[in-house]
């Protein structure tokens, strides 16, 4: 599964919290599938075809989204700690993960 991901294009050009974020996805990427199979196997329902695995990064939790269907991780979303208690937080990182 590892090697279905493709390195950020022009990683030169994107800035450096992208870069980390995507360097701390890799870094943990085995534990986040392992992650990924336990929620859907708790869940037990057919239906479910995402599932969010949160890990913390910084100041940031992140979100990575899993699709069961196409068995990859599709993308990455990072709110500020602080407003993890806002329905809507100041901002949002979102980071789509390309596959091969």
């Amino acid at each position: 599964m590892m090697s279905n991901y493709l390195p950020i294009p022009d990683v030169h050009l994107a800035p450096p919290i992208i870069q980390e974020l995507r360097t701390a996805f890799d870094d943990r990427l085995e534990f986040l599938h392992a992650e990924a199979m336990r929620l859907l196997q708790q869940e037990a329902q057919d239906g479910i075809r995402m599932v969010h695995v949160p890990f913390p990064f910084g100041n940031h939790v992140v979100e990575a989204m899993y699709d069961r269907e196409q068995d990859l991780f599709t993308q990455l979303v990072a709110r500020p700690l602080a407003d993890s208690e806002q329905a809507r937080p100041s901002y949002t990182i979102s980071l789509f993960l390309l596959t091969q």
